[in-house]
């Protein structure tokens, strides 16, 4: 087959190419195959359209010039047309070659050229692609047809009003696609991110140096390229190539002949799947160490190969993790194979990704194949369906049920009886934003709840801080004592008990080092620590081959600085070696250490607003559409800056910087987020015009649209406003209030945690302006405190409240109830 750097390697590509999950990038050289429209030339490669370019002009061409120069020069002597006219002739209407057919009759999940010509769409039908170039721009693309992306332009365009300009013809030009085409640099790289492999055709070393200014490849991007390179070509080019991906040297006719061959011997289609795949059966480890028991602590990935050395007891100390096979064993158990739809409640921290974790391992030993729902990619339900089809015992673990709510809904209502369907929510069981669990998951659910530990859970956390030494002084302790330590002090939660860990053991040692590595030593590798910590913060949903693209981040240099220190032993030596920070740690990160403002400023408003281009794409933008409303919440930026009165300039200040971005402006969760910014800041005018701008546009969204987190901070702003000593009192204004406040305290739906806190404004309205609130008010309000008073009294803590809360609004319900009926 040529000079093929891995056979495997280039089968495995191609069976992914057959099977629609690929795409592929054209260079020139796929393009010098075909024909010109007058069907006796070739279409010309750059160096030889420079060439004649030069004739055309009638001037002596310059030794080195560029097709740049060329261009510049018919440009500046009014000869643009001229030049149009000529680029029209020689590359539209081209006739494609047989291979080059072969090649692009594949169903590509998108194409992208760096070519002008139109040989894609002289060898394709017009109604199997969809067209995209800097001036045709689709409102949508259509999940029917292949896109075709024209980075640097299309030579059919110039027959219409965008002349020259239109093309991309020199190498400032190529780069400024990303600077003044967001949404068609966003595009592109969703569908780089999206694809399971990447075809490089045709592509030379200029062309791929340019082309990684664009876009920088990251490991996990390498690892799925190609290279189709020109047979024979000589070690030093292929070796600047293999920055790329894995080389092929056989060319473009080779390629042909490979698809042509492996159309009928397909290698890796066994499985029928492409974007899911069956969780691999956990390896025992011989022997769990307390590098693997550090990492677990601090990065939060959970390693199912140690596990399984602990399911299997080799070793009686080889304790990984705080077992919870008795909750798990809900799921499995035959008993509950009634049910097979399960939700699991937990808030941020308390163990949930451990759990999922040990449910695979003890899903798959119990004869289940498991899949891991981590993407809202189109593909994935053709690969449900099959998983289904097959009718076999199979788990789908789809973690945040409202991030993934559309897959969750679709297999909830295809699954049979031997598959089980778990997902996970922030939210307790009867309080889900959009409906129902049963009605959401199309059959009856059953919760476990993860959020207070078990007495059996509190023993295996006390075992397992006694085994790896974490205990330090308190180990004096009986485990009768340590036990009651670890209920009461910390609440039974498993966060608070690893936030303990952080604070008071030798972990705690190694977070200030990881820290001070980057502040003291390597300033110059800041910048990815803290894209790291950002996208920690936001569940590890932003992938990180995706911030290295935006922020231009030299990640080999990254990843090298940080293998020669010691400190970082306990990174994976895998692909996911930069998953070295839980969410947790993140927080404790943020919140203890002094971090440079400026740079996290730099940081987060990159990637917010590189996330609102890439959720632009109607076709792969879904996962950035989910992480931009993390991302954009008030509460995250007070994980990043803190709370406090400079904290809140900075929110303010990151918040402008967002508003100049259109896309967020037309975001009615930016401007709700905006304005709680501004009641932290007391700055109720400013507030009250952003909440009616989210209002505006929650209303535009229609009738079915969820706007009640908007309607919240709506009651607590009027309530503060009303309370401010130099405003004069509107009554009118605080029967909405109490209005909207009633409604949200009988919704069934409503996590009643959020309406209660507004006692804590009722409150401060009553100190405030007690002799000027009229009778039928302080009735209106006398009745919702009465309200809320009995929803404490039916609750010892409210799902979703922090620790102490639920007493403290007791507390204010129990004085705003005395001053009402004392009035």
């Amino acid at each position: 087959m040529g000079d093929v750097v891995n056979e495997d390697r280039l089968a495995e590509a191609i069976e992914h190419a057959i099977s629609g999950s690929a795409i592929c990038f054209l260079g020139a050289g796929f393009s010098t195959l075909a024909g010109d429209s007058g069907g006796t030339r070739k279409v010309p490669s750059s160096s030889e359209l420079t060439d004649e370019l030069w004739k055309l002009a009638n001037v002596p061409p310059e030794p080195g010039s560029s097709l740049t120069d060329i261009a510049e020069f018919f440009e500046a002597n009014s000869r643009g047309a001229e030049l149009a006219a000529y680029l029209g002739k020689r590359l539209t209407f081209c006739k494609p070659a047989p291979v080059q057919e072969t090649i692009l009759n594949l169903p590509w999940r998108a194409i992208f050229t760096t070519n002008f010509d139109d040989i894609v769409e002289r060898a394709l039908p017009e109604d199997k692609i969809q067209v995209v170039s800097p001036i045709r721009r689709p409102n949508f693309i259509l999940t029917d047809k292949i896109p075709l992306y024209y980075l640097h332009g299309r030579a059919l365009d110039l027959s219409e009003r965008s002349g020259v300009a239109s093309l991309v013809l020199s190498e400032s030009n190529y780069l400024d696609v990303r600077s003044k085409d967001s949404d068609l640099y966003a595009a592109f790289v969703n569908e780089i991110h999206a694809a399971s492999q990447i075809f490089f055709i045709g592509y030379s070393v200029r062309d791929t140096e340019i082309a990684s200014r664009i876009v920088t490849l990251g490991d996990s991007l390498r690892r799925k390229s190609v290279v189709i390179a020109k047979p024979g070509q000589g070690a030093v080019a292929n070796a600047r190539l293999q920055k790329f991906g894995d080389i092929a040297g056989i060319g473009v006719e080779g390629l042909a002949a490979a698809l042509e061959a492996q159309a009928h011997e397909p290698v890796i289609r066994d499985s029928g799947l492409v974007f899911l795949k069956a969780v691999e059966r956990p390896e025992p480890v011989t022997e769990v160490t307390k590098g693997d028991v550090d990492s677990l602590i601090l990065t939060g990935e959970f390693n199912r190969d140690c596990f399984s050395a602990q399911r299997r007891k080799i070793d009686p100390s080889d304790v990984y993790c705080v077992d919870h096979t008795s909750k798990i064993g809900e799921i499995l158990s035959p008993k509950t194979r009634g049910v097979n739809r399960f939700l699991i409640t937990s808030d941020i921290g308390n163990g949930k990704s451990t759990f999922l974790g040990q449910l695979t391992v003890c899903a798959i030993e119990d004869g289940f194949s498991a899949y891991i729902i981590d993407s809202t990619l189109i593909e994935i339900y053709r690969d449900v369906d099959t998983i289904l089809s097959r009718k076999e015992k199979c788990i789908f673990i789809v973690d945040d049920l409202i991030r993934y709510r559309n897959i969750s809904k679709y297999i909830g209502e295809r699954l049979h009886d031997s598959a089980i369907l778990v997902c996970t929510t922030r939210d307790s069981f009867g309080s889900l934003k959009f409906g129902r669990a049963t009605e959401l998951l199309s059959g009856a659910v059953r919760e476990v709840a993860l959020d207070r530990l078990s007495a059996d859970e509190l023993n295996s956390w006390d075992q397992f801080l006694e085994r790896w030494g974490y205990w330090e002084q308190r180990i004096e302790m009986s485990p009768t004592e340590r036990v009651k330590f670890l209920s009461e002090d910390c609440g039974a939660e498993n966060r608070s008990i690893v936030v303990s860990v952080f604070q008071s053991s030798s972990i705690s040692k190694k977070i200030a080092n990881i820290v001070d590595f980057f502040l003291r030593n390597n300033e110059e590798h800041l910048t990815p620590f803290v894209a790291i910590l950002v996208a920690s913060l936001c569940q590890k949903h932003v992938r990180w081959d995706q911030i290295v693209a935006w922020l231009n981040i030299d990640e080999d240099g990254f990843r090298s600085a940080l293998a020669k220190d010691d400190i970082f032993d306990f990174l994976s030596p895998n692909r996911n070696w930069h998953l070295f920070t839980s969410a947790q740690l993140a927080d404790h990160i943020f919140r203890r250490f002094d971090l440079n403002k400026d740079v996290i400023v730099d940081v987060y408003s990159r990637i917010v607003r590189e996330t609102a281009y890439s959720s632009n794409d109607s076709r792969s933008g879904g996962d950035s559409r989910e992480n931009l409303k993390e991302l954009m919440k008030f509460r995250f930026l007070t994980r990043l800056f803190g709370e406090g009165s400079d904290a809140a300039k900075t929110i303010e200040a990151v918040y402008s910087r967002l508003s100049k971005v259109k896309k967020i402006r037309l975001n009615d969760q930016f401007w709700l987020q905006y304005a709680m910014s501004c009641m932290e800041r007391k700055d109720i005018p400013d507030a009250e015009t952003y909440l009616n701008t989210a209002l505006g546009l929650a209303e535009k969204k229609g009738m079915d649209y969820d706007d009640d987190q908007i309607i919240d901070q709506r009651i607590r702003l009027l309530l503060m406003k009303n309370a401010q000593p130099s405003y004069k009192i509107k009554e009118a204004e605080i029967s909405i209030a109490l209005e909207d406040l009633t409604s949200s305290l009988a919704n069934p739906l409503q996590t009643k945690i959020y309406p209660i806190r507004s006692a804590t404004y009722i409150l401060e309205l009553l100190d405030s302006k007690i002799d000027e609130i009229g009778r039928n008010t302080m009735s209106e309000i006398g009745i919702v405190l009465d309200t809320m008073k009995s929803i404490l009294d039916d609750n010892k803590q409210l799902p979703k409240s922090q620790r102490g809360e639920t007493s403290k609004l007791r507390e204010q319900v129990r004085r705003a109830r005395l001053v009402v009926q004392n009035s």
